[in-house]
């Protein structure tokens, strides 16, 4: 053996620990601790809570504060009781579109791209003002510039399902189930819903013919129906042309009813990992009644009868909201984490600070905010949330990155230590659902002219650049 060959390593040797039959033991422990390392990863990714996102446009705390101190809303008092809670706080114009986007993306409304109801059919891109003569079209799910929860989530392999967001026509492709905003009859959605055939209602599209016999139509609603609501005497006038507020009323409530039908029946097929369902009842039944809710602050004399027939309505509809939300947690799997969340408040408006008459309720800058479930900590009150922190908060409880162009924070507080876990992060979620090339003929449809008139109607267009049609400027809305 040579001087060189007696400094070499004896690679042979039985003693050393990474020997020949050593290396095998190495290579095979090296392999194992993979193995439980990666087992590790995923039992934590597989233990992470599902998630129901709940949102109630227009839910406002002081109402709700109100009658859960009167026992009639035992499923937000729950909520509160076991859960967090926030006053929510919301942005700029405190418009629907804008603001229902950005709590599905953690995105401003420059970023995502839906900044308005309508947009001008030529240029999607800006925003349309129906004081000019344009043609325009109701925003749809093409004008989002960046992913939605759903979009990310499928892409992680989540399973997901949503039914009725904002700008959810066409429907997209994701790991699930989606129902457009489209399905049902709505205030700005009138005169045509999946009855009528629409395509790309749904996701898959055949789950469109499955639900069909779900949808409740506005003049079907009865005047039994309307009982709960409001006095049985009271007639609608023709709601495929009017604005009253009892035929606002039949389309708010079929609207309510068909996407409670529809949740129910999908949930029963079997919860997804993250599941999305939006109500806009509160929301209308506000901007029209609640000067009968508290006449004190209507800036008039309201009638007697009036007040005999509406005085409970928003109130009636608090409690069937309620109602739903007890169907659907029951529902919901014991490892669920249930976040409710409204996109703004509401306040009175006095009569000479309108220039739509039967608007007597407008938005207010600060919403509710409920999380609950397993982990959650319980009468906890965070004082610095907003609509911003929901895809981020979202994201972290599933195991997912929250990316770094997000303007919302995780609510690290609201959770109990060990919940969360690490909270990793990405530059940015850019990657938009596949789908197929379209022209911007092919998402015009027959229901766009109703729905802008509905729009007009409630004073959201058409109103000068607020789009609110009230002296008092909802640009900036009070508490």
């Amino acid at each position: 053996m040579t001087s060189v060959e007696a400094d070499k390593p004896n690679n042979t040797s039985r003693d050393s620990s990474c020997g020949t039959r050593g290396g095998r033991w190495c290579v095979a422990l090296v392999l194992l601790a993979a193995v439980v390392a990666l087992s590790l990863w995923w039992a934590n990714r597989t233990q992470r809570p599902k998630i129901a996102l709940i949102g109630i446009d227009g839910a406002e705390w002081s109402v709700i504060w109100s009658m859960i101190e009167r026992g009639e809303l035992p499923n937000f008092d729950r909520l509160v009781r076991e859960g967090t809670t926030a006053q929510c706080e919301s942005y700029g114009q405190t418009m629907s579109p804008q603001v229902w986007n950005t709590i599905v993306t953690g995105k401003h409304y420059l970023e995502h791209g839906i900044d308005w109801f309508v947009v001008k059919a030529g240029d999607v891109t800006e925003k349309g003002d129906l004081e000019e003569d344009e043609d325009l079209i109701p925003v749809t799910s093409r004008h989002r510039r960046v992913p939605a929860l759903w979009d990310i989530l499928s892409q992680a392999g989540h399973t997901v399902g949503a039914i009725g967001f904002w700008a959810t026509w066409p429907a997209t492709p994701v790991n699930g189930f989606m129902v457009s905003d489209r399905f049902s009859y709505s205030r700005v959605n009138k005169l045509a819903s999946a009855h009528d055939n629409l395509l790309h209602q749904t996701y898959p599209a055949e789950l469109a013919e499955e639900l069909r016999d779900l949808i409740v139509t506005p003049d079907s609603v009865s005047p039994a129906q309307r009982r709960d609501f409001m006095s049985e005497s009271v007639q609608a006038d023709d709601w495929r042309k009017n604005h009253d507020i009892v035929s606002e009323f039949d389309i708010t409530y079929a609207q309510t009813e068909t996407y409670h039908r529809v949740a129910q029946r999908l949930l029963d097929r079997g919860q997804p990992d993250f599941f999305a369902c939006y109500f806009q009842g509160v929301d209308v039944i506000s901007h029209y009644f609640w000067e009968f809710m508290q006449p004190e602050t209507a800036g008039r004399t309201v009638p007697p009868e009036r007040l005999d027939s509406f005085g409970d309505t928003i109130e009636a509809m608090y409690r069937r909201q309620d109602t739903i939300l007890g169907e659907l947690l029951e529902r919901f799997d014991d490892d669920t984490i249930v976040i409710v969340v409204s996109d703004h408040g509401f306040r009175p408006v006095p009569f000479d600070k309108r220039s739509i008459p039967t608007v007597s309720g407008w938005h207010r800058l600060h919403g509710v905010l409920a999380i609950w479930g397993p982990g959650v900590k319980s009468g906890m009150t965070l004082t610095d949330a907003s609509v911003f922190d929901i895809t981020p908060t979202v994201l972290a409880l599933m195991g997912e990155p929250v990316a770094k162009d997000m303007q919302g924070r995780v609510l690290e507080e609201a959770f109990e230590e060990g919940v969360l876990g690490a909270i990793d992060l990405v530059a940015v979620y850019d990657r938009m659902p596949e789908q197929a090339p379209i022209n911007e003929a092919d998402i015009q449809s027959p229901m766009d002219q109703a729905m802008l008139e509905r729009l007009r109607g409630i004073g959201y267009i058409g109103g000068g650049e607020d789009g609110a049609g009230l002296i008092e400027q909802p640009g900036t809305p009070d508490d």
